[in-house]
């Protein structure tokens, strides 16, 4: 009852005390990334014209992180370096723990999503040269990427009003209305999707209501998870819904987004997921 409450009050104030004291700092270091390659490898695609390389980017996998290659990545560190395998781990953002781990299973899957992060920044360079290379050319535009996702059978035409606003705004630069404004229409468009998959979009709640399922409903759907790939599939799990992961749904839907994590990088990542959607159908 209330000491629960007091207890949550006094350990917020105690990771807002460590973080302001000093007692958490950020760990860097530097590394040289090959700028010769990702430049021809950018260069390869948007070589191709704007519509075929926006379907080189809904469709080249090397611009996913494979989960399943961060596990046995992590898995060969811990046989080298036993220790990763024996510290639990507390996650933070901000002044807030979001998640903790306690068992083997779960600290071993934290060190691959550990991975899977560093996996995801190298993507994103990757991401981030081609949209840069696009945009110099002239031939990436918010109509022409507007033009290119309404084919799409995947988005209504009632959904691209706000989606067009939110890349408008990723032209603009507004990174923090083109995230706020494009995470829930993703959401919406995943859940559209299943209903085309011939699964019910809503759910009963206990007061006996229909709601809208919530998207880690809608995204363990298996005819969804089915539909993208186990490998795509987690990459939107990762950045939408995970608690070790950017959890943009969450995050955005109630208000925790610092406005410096609304970054080109990050906007770019959820113009990807809403890429990946548009060579499917049904």
């Amino acid at each position: 009852g209330d000491k629960v409450q007091i207890l949550k009050v006094k350990i917020k104030q105690r990771w807002q005390a460590a973080i302001d004291g000093g007692e958490i700092k950020r760990i860097e270091t530097t590394g040289r990334l090959p700028t010769e390659q990702i430049d021809r490898y950018a260069q390869d695609i948007t070589s191709q014209g704007i519509d075929k390389a926006l379907l080189a980017i809904s469709l080249d996998l090397n611009l996913v992180p494979d989960i399943e290659q961060c596990r046995k990545v992590a898995t060969k560190q811990k046989e080298e370096f036993p220790l990763l395998g024996l510290i639990p781990r507390f996650t933070l953002r901000g002044d807030r723990q979001v998640a903790s781990t306690s068992t083997q299973d779960e600290i071993d899957e934290a060190n691959a999503l550990s991975q899977y992060a560093v996996d995801l920044e190298l993507s994103q360079i990757l991401l981030g040269k081609i949209f840069e290379m696009m945009r110099q050319d002239g031939g990436l535009t918010a109509d022409s990427l507007i033009s290119y996702i309404s084919a799409s059978p995947f988005f209504d035409e009632n959904k691209l009003g706000m989606i067009c606003i939110g890349i408008e705004r990723y032209f603009a630069a507004d990174y923090v209305s083109a995230v706020h404004i494009l995470v829930p229409q993703l959401e919406d468009v995943l859940r559209g999707i299943i209903g085309k998959l011939g699964v019910s979009t809503t759910s009963l709640a206990p007061d006996e209501l229909t709601r809208g399922k919530p998207l880690n409903e809608v995204l363990n759907t298996p005819e969804l998870k089915a539909l993208l790939g186990d490998r795509v599939w987690f990459y939107f799990k990762y950045v939408l819904d995970h608690q070790l992961g950017e959890n943009l749904r969450n995050d955005v839907a109630h208000g925790l987004m610092a406005k410096d994590r609304c970054t080109r990088q990050l906007t770019e990542t959820v113009l990807h997921l809403l890429l990946r959607l548009t060579p499917y159908e049904v």
